[in-house]
């Protein structure tokens, strides 16, 4: 945990489907395994854990296995605020990278996380696809951070962007903590 008063915590996800089974890399949207939903689990009392629970607020990209690990993340001793946003959507590499329209989506989802910020203002389809233009998401990604007033500031998001942002890939359910310097 950082000693600055403002910061922010970038998380991976933890593994999904196309993570243990490369076969599906050809299937959108991908929800997590097992093993990721247990990975999530004990999430809770590691470096993730601790950058959620000490977040004024946790965004969440509308992938299924974002916000799964997110709503694993939040389930216990979170208060603060919990949003989506599509900006830091995983780069699009294959179709596992494609979301599923919102209305789909939020049929999935329980209640709690259908209650989170953003669902209004995400559009129908919101992910990039294959027009991806991540460089141009990355310099929109970094004015939003910049335009956010809250001090903490964990994000929950996807290995190939954030290793766009960070210089570096993370594991699943890895947490990196950077001054809010970033933005």
């Amino acid at each position: 945990m950082p000693s600055s008063p403002r910061w922010l915590a970038f998380v991976r996800h933890a593994e999904a489907g196309h993570n243990a089974d490369p076969t599906l890399n050809n299937s959108p949207d991908n929800g997590l395994t097992s093993r990721g939903i247990s990975q999530a689990e004990a999430a809770r009392k590691s470096a993730a854990g601790s950058a959620v629970r000490s977040a004024d607020l946790v965004i969440t990209t509308p992938l299924l296995r974002a916000l799964q690990t997110t709503s694993l993340l939040t389930k216990e001793e979170y208060t603060g605020r919990t949003m989506v946003q599509a900006l830091a959507t995983e780069a699009h590499k294959h179709p596992c990278d494609d979301g599923r329209p919102k209305t789909e989506l939020l049929q999935l989802l329980p209640s709690e996380v259908q209650s989170w910020e953003g669902w209004d203002a995400l559009p129908e389809i919101w992910w990039p696809g294959q027009e991806d233009n991540v460089a141009s998401r990355l310099d929109q990604f970094r004015r939003m951070l910049h335009d956010r007033p809250e001090d903490r500031i964990a994000f929950v998001g996807h290995g190939g962007f954030w290793e766009e942002l960070l210089g570096c890939y993370l594991d699943n359910c890895e947490a990196v903590y950077c001054d809010r310097l970033l933005a």
